[in-house]
């Protein structure tokens, strides 16, 4: 549920609704520069029945794993590889989840 507050240059004017976000889609959406790009599509119901859509562009991303060391190498490869397709490349470290649990099991 999404609260939706409004108004007009009045101050005592003020209202406010709800939204209830009933589905979600994947979309492509034409930008400015007139290239498809990805996006999200929401539906929106209101509180008195009123159905709408808002798209907002959403920039896809996956990770990759490396070797200990070559995430500069690797990064530059996929920029050089990839110039204008992908939007940026930036080093995330992960923390392994299975480790962390098994250590747990150990310290108990």
């Amino acid at each position: 549920m999404f609260v939706c507050i409004g108004g007009s240059p009045n101050k005592h004017d003020w209202w406010r609704y709800y939204l209830y976000c009933i589905s979600i889609f994947q979309a492509d959406i034409l930008d400015e520069d007139k290239r498809l790009i990805s996006a999200v599509d929401y539906y929106f119901i209101q509180e008195d029945g009123d159905r709408f859509k808002v798209s907002l562009p959403f920039k896809p991303y996956f990770y990759v794993a490396t070797k200990k060391d070559c995430e500069r190498e690797v990064a530059s490869f996929l920029t050089k590889k990839y110039a204008g397709k992908i939007a940026t490349v930036e080093t995330v470290a992960k923390e392994d989840l299975d480790l962390v649990w098994k250590m747990k099991e150990f310290t108990l």
